[in-house]
């Protein structure tokens, strides 16, 4: 199950990371 689940850990780390990098790019504008 744990191994099964690790993609959907990435997929959701780098979705966090995304929005995180997009709200940071709207703050200096």
């Amino acid at each position: 199950m744990k191994i099964k689940r690790l993609p959907v850990v990435t997929f959701y780390i780098s979705i966090i990371v995304t929005l995180h990098w997009l709200f940071m790019c709207i703050s200096c504008i």
